[in-house]
């Protein structure tokens, strides 16, 4: 590998993505290449912390390289406020299992982990299972091995001995800048190797001019750009060297403000997050990651406009956005008639906007679904509706026919079960239910009578009656009583009408007559 190769900022294909994991396994890379891209993602959670944010995701397996440097999409929900983030084994810090305090220690913890994955080959033992609270890293190549100490103490498991992320990012460019002066180096014995001082002058000439149209090209693109003339400064930036001054940085920052500009929003924050903490990128992430949940709201894509705002936390008003993808969204389910769901957003949101009203009215579509369900017989679907008016009295006794009306086509129905359908009557027609198989024994048991014609129904199951019933074994079915002769013949002798919980008629078949007959007590 020539001095050359041991510069970090080395050539690669433009734009195109390979996984952080597979980067660092690379053989054909050098140290100085690796650095420099890890030193890209300390950077930028570096300026994070110094804008407040803290508690990242960070792990190889969410990070990538593009020309060199590493990108990670940060999640940017603080652990203290809004969730808990997945657990990475080996990354992630002790106080994340244990639920302590996190702070921007815990990243310091999980970029310790990935510079030792990169010094050694694999990522510490999960926190849980290590007793040494130093970790011991071992072997080392020489040329990284000024980072043993700083990676040591960053995954030291107290929280409180590990060093600030600066320290990091300082010992970094203790090493990064050596590259540079192998390259100066170089540079100088090819200067030494010239013999002609005529054509050295030339070249020295040849140079200034460079330099010169280089420096007013790149005036001018910064012009352009604070004025927000982002293709032409790509262009102005295209006529000066990649090593003049931040060029490179410079026109990936053009680049990706003119796409934020375009509303290409996805691709303006992956190029603002490489870029780290150069001029005000990381801003510019968020800006471009705020453009693109705006987008995903005004195309109706409300629940990942809700999740994108979400994941910005205090960015800007991003959490009062949230809350207006949510109510857009409950507006859209209601339209689509999926009440529940519009119900549970809205009280999610309450007080917000006119959630009161509309709360108020889809009540009121929601028990008249339950009741519909209710009257065609689908009493798991009605009792699911008005188990959600969780305030209206009528609708939890319905809720409980429901259920006992599931009990009775399961034909286990038991008289405690029977007294509380009882209950409901108050709120529920249970007419539909006194004389149904599973319950008109239940129901008629006692004695009735209108003054004169009597009928008893015993607990026992015995029958007694001033009318005429037939001679034989006596039964129910279908809303009657049957009479079994010579244990083959069965007649019908009494039909029963329900009236109300205490008033039956019965239509006796013998005298094609009809009772009214009262319960007594």
């Amino acid at each position: 590998m020539t001095a050359k190769s041991a510069v970090a900022r080395v050539v690669f294909k433009r734009g195109k993505r390979i996984a952080l994991q597979a980067f660092l396994d690379d053989s054909n890379l050098t140290h100085e290449q690796k650095l420099y891209a890890l030193e890209c993602i300390v950077s930028q959670v570096l300026a994070l912390h110094r804008s407040g944010r803290y508690g990242f995701d960070i792990y190889p397996g969410k990070m990538y390289t593009v020309n060199g440097r590493a990108v990670f999409k940060p999640c940017l929900a603080q652990l203290q406020n809004t969730g808990v983030l997945p657990i990475r084994p080996g990354y992630s810090a002790p106080e994340r299992y244990s639920g302590e305090m996190t702070g921007p220690w815990t990243d310091v913890y999980a970029l310790s982990a990935l510079f030792l994955r990169f010094m050694t080959g694999s990522a510490p033992p999960p926190a849980f299972e290590r007793e040494d609270i130093m970790i011991q890293i071992e072997p080392v190549p020489e040329k990284i091995r000024p980072l043993v100490s700083i990676v040591a103490q960053g995954l030291c498991l107290r929280s409180e001995k590990r060093p600030p992320l600066d320290k990091l990012a300082a010992e970094l460019k203790t090493l990064l800048p050596a590259a540079d002066e192998v390259k100066g180096k170089a540079k100088k014995h090819r200067f030494f190797r010239r013999r002609f001082t005529a054509a050295f002058c030339v070249l020295i000439i040849l140079a200034g001019g460079a330099v010169a149209v280089s420096e007013i090209n790149y005036a001018e693109a910064l012009k352009l750009i604070q004025n927000g003339s982002y293709a032409k400064a790509s262009r102005a930036l295209g006529g000066v060297p990649a090593f003049y001054r931040d060029t490179k940085e410079l026109s990936l920052y053009a680049q990706a403000s003119g796409m934020l500009e375009q509303g290409r929003y996805e691709q303006a924050a992956e190029l603002f997050l490489s870029l780290g903490s150069f001029r005000d990128a990381a801003g510019m992430a968020l800006l471009s990651q705020y453009g693109g949940a705006l987008q995903l709201l005004e195309t109706g894509r409300y629940e990942s406009a809700r999740t994108a705002f979400l994941a910005l936390g205090g960015f800007e008003d991003a959490i009062q956005m949230a809350d207006e993808a949510a109510y857009r969204l409950a507006l859209h389910n209601m339209k689509d008639g999926q009440l529940l769901e519009a119900q549970e957003a809205l009280r999610a949101l309450h007080p917000y906007k006119d959630t009161k009203e509309l709360l108020s009215n889809l009540d009121d579509k929601i028990f008249d679904k339950a009741r519909t369900y209710y009257e065609r017989e689908q009493y798991e679907q009605a009792a699911v509706y008005f188990a959600a008016l969780r305030k209206n009295t009528q609708a939890k006794a319905y809720g409980r026919v429901c259920t006992l009306a599931l009990a009775m086509q399961e034909g286990c129905f038991s008289r405690a079960q029977y007294e509380e359908l009882l209950r409901c009557a108050a709120y529920v027609d249970i007419a539909h239910f006194a004389l149904s198989d599973a319950v008109i024994q239940l129901f008629i048991e006692g004695k009735w009578n209108d003054g004169t014609d009597t009928f008893t129904l015993e607990a026992n199951g015995s029958i007694s009656s001033s009318l005429p019933m037939g001679e034989g074994e006596h039964f129910f079915r279908d809303t009657a009583l049957f009479c079994r002769q010579n244990g083959r013949e069965e007649e019908k002798v009494i039909l029963f009408g329900y009236i109300n919980n205490n008033t039956i008629s019965l239509y006796c078949c013998a005298s094609t007559a009809t009772y009214t007959l009262t319960r007594q007590a």
